[in-house]
């Protein structure tokens, strides 16, 4: 049987805005002869998403396609569309991601101290003291204990639990003979670092911080997985490199489009490289030590790409960064 494409299928989830879309736009100009498909909740912004790439001048053919990622009838929808259009799938980015950390952009100041305090809001409310372990708590209600709940459920369904799903949905795609260099792109956070967090080197989300953080252990086990399933199998199929990215604090509605921080074709620019294979070399960080060593090829742990040494407001300590198990 022919194969349905010989183009490049790349699927970025929550791509009606903000990272995501950026990522499509700075991709699509650079490899304009792949196939990008825009996932998003809804479809109406999905449609004016599309129509903005246009404008933007993006040529490369962008297919909208309805995906909430907490949805598992979605989810199997949409592996059954993308297998009878395109019988493959050559990138993976897991971008769709939601945080307790910030109120709506309309409440939001710019100012992380202005947030208001809510149950719901554990990252500086009023419970944050008790979910930190510190020495001033209130006694917590069934209530109480029913927000935060809410709250945890919610964030880490949709950052890790649904990256889960998906990766292990879309697996018969990313292992299509049709795929050379088959590849599982998830955008964590420089919260997600536990040398960081007591070292006190960035701000702390305690719920979105660990959604992050468990999503580089799935990265890492899913790699080891991989790893197995190839030494056990031999060379048939492709084998699948799982990457974790660190963009940055970016200027979004995810943020409260907070000013001083960078601008989301900034933080695309991490992901961007490593979906089109465009980082030859790369400076690399000890998560122990800092200290900056030279490397080639994609197997090293934390990959600066360039020098981007820029401090930001509330991340002194990221630039940019990716890591493959």
């Amino acid at each position: 049987m022919a194969p349905l494409t010989d183009k490049k299928i790349v699927l970025v989830t929550g791509a009606n805005q903000g990272l995501g879309f950026e990522i499509i736009h700075v991709a699509a100009l650079r490899e304009p002869s792949a196939v990008y498909i825009l996932a998003c909740r809804n479809v109406d912004a999905g449609n004016e998403a599309i129509k903005k790439l246009s404008e933007k001048g993006v040529k490369a053919e962008v297919e909208l396609l309805r995906l909430d990622v907490t949805s598992n009838d979605d989810i199997v929808a949409a592996v059954k569309a993308i297998t009878e259009k395109y019988g493959r799938l050559d990138v993976l980015i897991h971008n769709a991601g939601i945080s307790n950390m910030l109120p709506a952009p309309s409440d939001n100041t710019g100012d992380l101290g202005a947030i208001p305090n809510t149950i719901a809001n554990v990252f500086t409310g009023p419970l944050a003291a008790q979910a930190y372990n510190a020495s001033q708590i209130k006694e917590l209600t069934t209530e109480d204990l029913a927000a935060m709940r809410h709250t945890y459920t919610d964030v880490l369904n949709t950052n890790l639990t649904s990256v889960g799903l998906i990766s292990a949905a879309f697996l018969p795609l990313l292992r299509s003979p049709l795929v050379k260099h088959p590849k599982v792109i998830s955008v964590t956070s420089g919260l997600s670092s536990m040398t960081n967090q007591l070292r006190r080197k960035t701000l702390r989300g305690l719920i979105y911080g660990a959604s992050k953080t468990g999503l580089n252990g799935l990265s890492v086990t899913l790699q080891a997985g991989e790893n197995d399933r190839v030494e056990k199998e031999g060379s048939e199929s492709a084998r699948i490199r799982y990457f974790v990215v660190q963009p940055g604090l970016l200027k979004t509605a995810f943020t409260g489009f907070m000013e001083g921080i960078r601008e989301p074709e900034e933080g695309a620019e991490v992901v961007v490289r490593l979906c089109i294979f465009q980082i030859k070399q790369w400076k690399w960080r000890d998560a122990t030590t800092h200290t900056l060593a030279v490397g080639t090829g994609p197997r090293l742990q934390t990959g600066l790409l360039e020098s981007d040494e820029r401090e930001y407001p509330y991340v002194p300590c990221y630039p940019l960064w990716a890591w493959q198990a």
